[in-house]
């Protein structure tokens, strides 16, 4: 099972250091977590958009809660397109 990790606010004393660490947990650019964490601040939730493990969320979050930000693990359901993928008859049993 995997979870994405989901963002609702952040508070402390120095912006510019929270979204340098945000940029790295997320390996993003810095000018990409400024624009993250200003999005935070004004009310806005933000979900890193790739599924990530159990280990490496829990470690993701206790760091990230440590510098200020409000984190939730929101698991990770099994995306429709590939389950639509995996009712289909392989390509082999198709062949005359």
């Amino acid at each position: 099972m995997s979870y994405y990790l989901k963002i609702h606010r952040w508070s402390g004393h120095d912006q510019k250091d929270a979204a340098v660490r945000l940029a790295k947990v997320f390996r993003m650019q810095g000018a990409r977590a400024e624009e993250v964490l200003w999005s935070i601040l004004r009310g806005d939730a933000w979900q890193f958009e790739h599924p990530v493990s159990p280990e490496q969320s829990e470690e993701a979050c206790a760091y990230l809660q440590n510098i200020g930000y409000l984190v939730e693990r929101v698991r990770a359901l099994r995306r429709p397109e590939k389950q639509a993928m995996e009712k289909k008859a392989p390509v082999e049993s198709l062949k005359p």
